[in-house]
């Protein structure tokens, strides 16, 4: 016996009993009530897997919208912190699809993006996550892909839009531009890895565009002291990220330091009242304070006094503003008078006081831990170099340091620091 069960504007469906023999009128009246109880219920059911489904898709291409992706980019991070597996994110960019609305009209736009995004799905793997990222801007993550393994793929992308040839009557010729960031190269957060993606896409283009490029690559690119200065000439603000993790790399200092060194200048100059405009130049300052080290190919521990007027220098000349200049050329200063050009106190720019105080905090609590559970006394630290540890007693060391450096409002530390080859432990303290 076959009894449908009506679902409103949802598809009906038709429910199937089977018996040995003749179903009796009764039977027949028993289910045709089940079927009108369950109409409803029913129709819920398909409404909300139809609603939850469009929620997550592109109405245009089927794809993951860009609210799914950063979901599923979310569960991926997750995944690789349980299983230290690697994984890459790649930002595709469609180059020249505004010559085919222009030329063709924006039906004729949708149907290459669908068609672009069908080539994408055909060379990816089953398990590989795809979307529409926002207009023409694909985005992708592959799981369990390594370095190498990612830009295969993008090389195999690049090939594959330019052999299908979307761009005919156009004029121009659709490719497309990738830039490819891995975890945990370059970032375990969501934030780090779009922003590394983007970076290196946008480096993609400025190569000639129909390319793929990495962050890391990038990276090495820029730790070419002309090709830098021409990049931040060109581009400005627009590669400060890429820049901070070019620096980072060249100094090799501890991961994501200098993003520590962001997040703290921020909330210091939040606790000091600076303004939204101010806030904003701080961040550029908190990014390029350690831009010389680029242009000097790398400084050592008392080498300081120089790179922060080289990337003072270089930035002037970029364009930068006065306030930013200022900022990069005195952070080294110290409230005392010591430091590269002897401004003391207030004379200080503000901005140069507040990532002063938030690179020394960054780095004393980063800097060379030291395995104390098996330290013999043997080894012989060095004078001027910070150690951490909870505080005992010393036998040799620079009084107490105040770093609260005149703001109001910001943290101060209190630092002990070594004079002498000695066994130390440092004290170091929020007040």
């Amino acid at each position: 016996m076959l009894v449908a069960i009506p679902a409103a504007e949802e598809a009906d469906l038709v429910l199937c009993l089977r018996a040995g023999k003749a179903f009796t009128t009764e039977q027949q009246f028993v289910a045709g009530a089940l079927a009108r109880a369950a109409a409803t219920p029913v129709a819920n059911a398909l409404r909300y897997q139809r609603r939850t489904q469009e929620a997550i898709t592109d109405p245009l291409t089927g794809l993951s919208n860009r609210r799914e992706f950063r979901h599923q980019l979310e569960l991926e991070i997750s995944r690789h912190h349980r299983s230290v597996r690697p994984f890459a994110v790649l930002l595709l960019d469609l180059d020249h699809f505004k010559a085919v609305n222009d030329t063709l009209g924006h039906g004729r736009g949708d149907e290459v993006l669908k068609a672009a995004a069908g080539l994408v799905l055909e060379n990816l793997r089953p398990h590989d996550v795809v979307a529409r990222y926002g207009g023409d801007e694909l985005a992708l993550i592959l799981p369990d892909a390594s370095a190498g393994a990612a830009q295969a793929t993008a090389r195999r992308l690049v090939n594959a839009i330019r052999l299908a040839r979307l761009g005919e009557g156009t004029g121009s010729e659709l490719t497309f531009s990738i830039g490819i960031a891995g975890c945990p190269t370059d970032g375990d957060t969501i934030e780090d890895l779009l922003q590394a993606a983007d970076q290196a896409l946008y480096f993609a283009k400025r190569q000639g565009r129909n390319q793929s490029a990495s962050c890391q690559e990038l990276v090495l690119w820029m730790e070419d002291p002309p090709a830098l200065a021409r990049l931040l000439r060109q581009s400005g603000r627009q590669v400060i990220p890429a820049v901070s993790r070019a620096i980072e790399s060249s100094r090799m200092a501890a991961h994501n330091h200098l993003n520590r060194v962001l997040d703290l200048s921020e909330r210091i100059g939040h606790q000091a009242g600076l303004d939204e405009e101010e806030l904003a130049t701080l961040r550029v300052v908190a990014q390029l304070h350690d831009v010389g080290v680029l242009m000097s190919g790398g400084v050592g521990e008392d080498e300081n006094r120089g790179h922060s007027a080289i990337g003072a220098d270089l930035l002037r000349d970029c364009g930068f503003a006065e306030t930013v200049v200022a900022g990069v050329r005195h952070h080294h200063e110290r409230w005392d008078g010591n430091g590269p050009v002897r401004l003391a106190a207030e004379a200080i720019p503000v901005l140069a006081r507040i990532v002063s105080l938030a690179g020394t905090q960054g780095v004393l609590v980063v800097v060379r831990p030291i395995d104390w559970t098996s330290y013999s006394g043997k080894t012989q630290l060095k004078p001027g170099f910070t150690y951490l540890k909870e505080a005992r007693q010393v036998e040799n060391y620079e009084g107490v340091q105040q770093w609260g450096l005149g703001i109001q409002g910001a943290p101060c530390l209190r630092v002990f620091t070594l004079t002498s080859p000695m066994r130390l432990v440092v004290d170091v303290q929020a007040s």
